[in-house]
């Protein structure tokens, strides 16, 4: 993937912007959970990048950022083939030339309403010139070892090429020195870095985050009405339904299993709901084809349930 040289940088400006709180760091740390969690249960705006990547890609294409063929290239190409310091440079640089794409779409969402924004994208030298103070923003970065654990059951591009223990391996060493630059940064600016070891199970590290987080969380204005809530929850499941169907396009036949879970945000009324609900593409476009939306069994009201066969 070869992008354009260039050396900007978007100035940082506040303006428009909602505010937001940031949580970067490490491949494996529960950046993802963590963030999502936080944002259901204090009824915020979740903005996960990884969930706009195909979008961001076809768009730097557009603004002449990165050249066209970087689409077309082969698996092995893109993960394979480079060295493991051409992998850093290629996410390092991926991740600069992302974030002005990133505050434009801020700048395209309600101000009223705080956003949790989450990815590895996020470099503390990207991120800190956005911070109101040093408290908006967290950084989680796995150990070694817990990021193999963590790692060992998801599908990743690995599974994509002809060599997947190797590339495997490639992304392990790849991440280990992102997280040493985000390390490094973040102790720069000052800002906090949260080391996870898997000595804290999951419910105790999201609380962990909150008690961190405590004062913009207390701070961010929020969802004050059921509708606004739904109106949160679908927009961020329509985002992450259309990234996988051009992950799957882009992956072809050596694609997960079907049928492919995944985990929708409930789309109920009820504000602070943390409810998930595993559903497949498909069911997503059939409850969209009809106008319904996706909820949790016991939070559907007759609009949302399915209808009885005649």
């Amino acid at each position: 993937m070869v992008f354009q040289q260039t050396t900007d940088r978007p100035a940082p400006e506040f303006r428009d912007l909602p505010p937001v709180i940031w949580i970067g760091g490490g491949s494996g740390a529960g950046k993802s959970t963590v963030s999502r969690a936080l944002a259901y249960r204090f009824d915020l705006a979740w903005y996960r990048i990884d969930a706009w990547g195909y979008a961001h890609r076809d768009r730097l294409i557009a603004k002449g950022k990165l050249h066209a063929d970087a689409a077309a290239e082969t698996h092995d190409q893109r993960w394979l083939t480079p060295s493991v310091e051409n992998l850093v440079d290629r996410f390092a640089e991926g991740s600069v030339h992302g974030f002005p794409l990133i505050l434009e779409d801020l700048r395209a969402m309600p101000t009223d309403i705080a956003v949790i924004v989450e990815g590895p994208q996020l470099f503390p030298e990207l991120v800190a010139p956005y911070l109101p103070d040093p408290g908006w923003g967290l950084w989680l970065l796995p150990t070694p070892e817990f990021r193999r654990a963590a790692l060992a059951s998801r599908w990743n591009a690995s599974r994509s090429t002809s060599d997947a223990e190797r590339v495997q391996e490639k992304l392990l060493a790849r991440n280990d020195l992102l997280d040493a630059r985000v390390r490094s940064e973040a102790t720069a600016h000052g800002l906090r870095v949260v080391e996870v070891d898997g000595a804290r199970d999951l419910p105790t590290m999201i609380d962990h985050a909150a008690d961190l987080l405590a004062h913009p969380l207390a701070n961010a204005p929020r969802a004050r009405t059921g509708r606004q809530r739904r109106a949160l929850r679908r927009s961020e499941n329509d985002s992450m339904i259309t990234n996988v169907r051009a992950w799957l396009a882009d992956i072809g036949p050596t694609g997960p299993p079907d049928p492919l879970l995944l985990p929708f945000a409930c789309e109920c009324d009820r504000l602070g709901c943390t409810a998930e609900v595993e559903r497949t593409p498909a069911d997503h476009e059939a409850l969209r084809a009809a106008d319904r939306r996706i909820t949790a069994p016991d939070h559907a009201v007759p609009a949302d349930e399915p209808r009885a066969a005649p």
